[in-house]
This record gives structure tokens, C-alpha cells and sequence, in this order.
């Protein structure tokens, strides 16, 4: 079962809405298509209510964002290791972009299996503008096309570069 803190951590940071993000090249395979039945509207989404009320959006362009994803691609071998030695009720997420209508989303998915070019997961946040995709969707991302990861292990989280960077600001812009 998923760890409550976790979850929460990952929501309150989780999506990243990029107005001048280029969507030309998607970095993205959904595993399944669904048929229109089973699409799940904005108001019958089945994600945690927190998910919509924490969206961060960004200039296409931020030098702390990059560098935290800098960072996470440098130490990406860290994770690899980390999950190869995976133990129960550890939990393993990465975050990618995702296209959208003039635009991209940043979102995590909770990895479901790895190979040497790809990552499969499921998506842990409920997309705004991304509507192709749902919460809880099975989709596969490009290696080379993640933003930042991270896992717990013994309750402790590991990785998080963006997810420091956004609770620094959210921090510093509390009274």
C-alpha cells in the first residue's frame, strides 16, 4: 500500500503546467488506449482532490528547475541501483513531460517496470491540460526523458530534485 506521506509529498509538487514548453516532441507512449467510455472527465477524476489544487506553473525556461533536473539525470544510476534492490512497501517514481495543446505537463508516475530505454509506470496525478492522459493510467516514458525521480526507503525520501526546489519556494513565500 502506498505510503500517505509519499503521496502527499509527490501531489503537493507534482504538476508542473508549462505555458511555453515545446509539445512537438512527446516523450510519452500511453501502455493502453482507452475508448471514450472509459475516459474519466475532470469531475469524475479519480485522483486525490489535493492533486488539482497544487498545480505549479513554470516559465519554459528556469535555471533551478534545470539544474535539480541536471542533477537527477547525473545521479539517475543511483535510482536504477536502488530499484534493482527494490524491498516492499518502497515506493519509485519518475517525473516526465507530457504533451499538451501549445504547452507541456510535468507529471510523475509510480514505476511498474524499467529497461535500458524506457520506463513504465502509472500516472499518479490527475493531468489538467494533458487530456489525453488520466490519473492512474498505464504509460511508457523515454529513459532519456526524465525530469527528476525519487523513492523511500525506511520512510526516507530519496531524490526529489524539482520536489526540494518547489518546497524552497513555497516555503520562502510563507509569513
Amino acid at each position: 500500500m502506498r505510503q500517505q506521506s509519499y503521496l502527499s509529498l509527490l501531489l503537493c509538487t507534482a504538476s508542473l503546467l508549462c505555458a511555453s514548453c515545446s509539445s512537438s516532441s512527446p516523450s510519452l507512449t500511453p501502455s493502453s488506449a482507452r475508448s471514450p467510455s472509459q475516459s474519466t472527465s475532470p469531475s469524475q477524476s479519480t485522483a486525490p482532490p489535493e492533486d488539482k489544487a497544487n498545480i505549479v506553473e513554470r516559465p519554459a525556461y528556469d535555471p533551478e528547475l534545470e539544474a535539480a533536473t541536471a542533477k537527477a539525470k547525473e545521479r539517475f544510476n543511483e535510482f536504477l541501483m536502488a530499484l534493482s534492490h527494490r524491498k516492499p512497501n518502497e515506493q519509485f517514481s519518475v517525473k516526465a513531460s507530457f504533451p499538451a495543446p501549445h504547452s507541456a505537463e510535468h507529471m510523475w508516475l509510480d514505476v511498474t517496470a524499467i529497461d535500458n530505454k524506457t520506463i513504465r509506470g502509472t500516472l499518479i496525478n490527475d493531468p489538467i491540460k494533458a487530456t489525453q492522459l488520466h490519473y492512474g493510467d498505464n504509460v511508457t516514458v523515454d529513459v532519456n526523458n526524465i525530469e527528476d525521480w525519487l523513492y523511500t526507503e525506511d520512510g526516507k525520501m530519496i531524490g526529489g530534485f524539482t520536489v526540494s526546489v518547489l518546497k524552497s519556494r513555497a516555503g520562502s513565500k510563507r509569513p
